[in-house]
C-alpha cells in the first residue's frame, strides 16, 4: 500500500521500483493520480491498483472506490476490495468515475462536517448551548443518514416526510432554498470533480 499524498508519490515510487515485479500488487490511495501514471512511475512493473478511501474508514464506516490499471486480473481488483471491505463499503468503479466518486465520498464528510457546525450555530444562536448543540447535530445527522441508508424512499420523499404544511421545517427549507442551497451543493460537489480531474492532468 502507497499511502502518501500526491506530491509524494512520483519519489516514493522512485524509490521502490527496482524491487517491484509483475508478482507485486501496487495499491494507491493518492488522489487524482491515475492507474497508468503510477504504471508509469514504476517503470511499467506491478499490478497497480487505486483505490479512494475517505476518513470514516477510521472507525470502519468508509465507503471506498477500487480500480485496477489496465491487464491486472480482475481477482486481484476484487481481493483489493475485499480488504476495503474491512473499513466499510467498498466498491469496485470504472476510473473514469473516480473524480466524481472523490468529490462525492472524498470530499463529502467536509462538506457534512460544515453543515453540521451550521446546524449547531444555529442551535446556539436559537438558545442551546454549545456542547448540547454540537452532540444533537451529530446523533441526528448520524439517525438520518441511516433511516435513509435503511429506508426505501428517496430522498425527497424522506424530506417530506418532516415537512408539516405551515410548520417549522418547511420555513427552514424554504430559507434553504431561497439561498440557493441545493445548487450550491451541487455545485461544490462539482468544483470538487473538477480539481480531481486538474489534478490528475498535472
Amino acid at each position: 500500500f502507497m499511502c502518501v499524498k500526491p506530491h509524494i508519490l512520483p519519489q516514493a515510487c522512485q524509490d521502490i521500483r527496482q524491487q517491484v515485479t509483475d508478482k507485486h500488487t501496487v495499491v494507491s490511495i493518492a488522489a487524482g493520480v491515475s492507474t497508468k501514471a503510477i504504471h508509469d512511475m514504476l517503470a511499467n512493473n506491478g499490478c497497480v491498483v487505486r483505490v479512494m478511501p475517505n476518513t470514516p474508514c477510521l472507525i470502519g464506516k468508509g465507503v471506498s472506490a477500487v480500480c485496477a490499471a489496465q491487464g491486472v486480473a480482475a481477482t486481484v481488483t476484487e481481493e483489493v476490495c475485499e480488504l476495503m471491505r474491512v473499513l466499510g463499503i467498498a466498491e469496485i468503479l470504472p476510473e473514469t468515475q473516480f473524480d466524481a466518486f472523490t468529490a462525492l465520498c472524498g470530499s463529502g464528510p467536509a462538506f457534512v462536517f460544515l453543515f453540521m457546525e451550521a446546524l449547531s450555530d444555529g442551535a446556539v444562536r436559537s438558545g442551546l448551548p454549545r456542547h448540547l448543540a454540537n452532540s444533537f447535530a451529530s446523533s441526528m445527522v448520524s439517525g438520518a443518514a441511516d433511516l435513509a441508508s435503511k429506508s426505501d424512499k428517496n430522498f425527497a420523499s424522506l424530506k417530506d416526510g418532516v415537512t408539516s404544511p405551515a410548520g417549522t421545517t418547511i420555513a427552514g427549507v424554504h430559507s434553504l432554498e431561497e439561498r440557493g442551497f441545493r445548487g450550491t451543493v451541487m455545485n461544490a460537489v462539482f468544483a470538487a470533480s473538477e480539481r480531481s480531474k486538474q489534478l490528475s492532468n498535472q
